[in-house]
């Protein structure tokens, strides 16, 4: 994974924030982009918002991108049709930038406004989470078993 694009700002609250957009076997210079309010949007799925009442629960992540020209919007075109698990979203916090989010963009859920430029693009990405429905998980498994099974999940994607 490489970093293709990245958007850089702050939100109303002075917090700032970093958003980078990972392209499997990318491994260019990495371009910028804009973001329009509030940058973008996470939510949680799942009851309980107090500490301890559901401790797991997948989220999404959706990123307000602003188209402004022909390059980007063929990047995110090609996302729109790329296989999942192609394009990452990560998402950091802070000076100096901290983790804060990571995860897969969904290819099936972009839609493009018939504007021209600039115009909104809603990016979205989900954890992952619910890939693990999936897996028969046991104390016996170890890090090394993930791993092959991701990976495998990842090579028969069908989408």
């Amino acid at each position: 994974m490489g970093v293709k694009y990245r958007a850089e700002f702050q939100d109303i609250n002075a917090v700032d924030w970093r958003i980078d957009i990972d392209e499997a076997g990318y491994s260019g210079r990495v371009n910028t982009f804009k973001v329009l309010a509030p940058g973008f949007t996470a939510t949680w799925e799942g009851d309980g918002s107090r500490v301890g009442e559901n401790p797991i629960r997948s989220s999404k992540a959706v990123v307000h991108w602003c188209v402004e020209n022909s390059t980007q919007e063929s990047f995110l075109e090609a996302i729109a049709t790329s296989a999942e698990l192609k394009y990452n979203v990560l998402i950091y916090q802070g000076i100096s930038p901290t983790l804060w989010w990571a995860g897969t963009v969904l290819p099936d859920l972009c839609t493009f406004e018939n504007r021209y430029y600039p115009y909104a693009f809603d990016l979205t990405a989900v954890d992952g989470l619910g890939r693990l429905e999936k897996l028969d998980f046991t104390y016996a498994r170890t890090y090394r078993d993930w791993e092959t099974d991701r990976k495998s999940t990842r090579l028969n994607s069908s989408h």
